[in-house]
């Protein structure tokens, strides 16, 4: 376990309040490692829009792009929410032994 991943682990199991609260301003983002908050460390649901700050997310904030990237494998079992559909750009493989789930009334559209 890598030293950055031995902390999360350690303060996973801190609780706020046993450590009292975080002041305002005592994280910024120079503060958190490159890489330490991926996409794919954030549970599904985990930030809702009622977490977001009025006028937090605006056009000039977000860093256009006409490609947007998957991976070509999937190599561990994921299970699309029951809310959603997806979509992946193809071809796609699916290692052996691993699952994709999609419920009843979801859609996963590879084009």
């Amino acid at each position: 376990m890598d030293p950055l991943e031995f902390k999360l682990k350690f303060l996973e199991n801190v609780t706020a309040h046993s450590i009292g609260a975080v002041a305002d301003g005592a994280i910024t983002t120079a503060k958190i490692a490159s890489n330490a908050v991926t996409t794919d460390k954030i549970a599904v649901g985990a930030v809702v829009t009622a977490d977001i700050a009025d006028g937090a997310v605006t056009v000039d904030k977000i860093t256009p792009s006409f490609i947007t990237l998957n991976t070509k494998t999937v190599s561990s079992n994921y299970t699309l929410s029951s809310s959603y559909n997806g979509v992946s750009a193809g071809p796609i493989t699916i290692s052996n032994g691993v699952t994709v789930t999609i419920p009843s009334g979801s859609a996963w559209s590879i084009v």
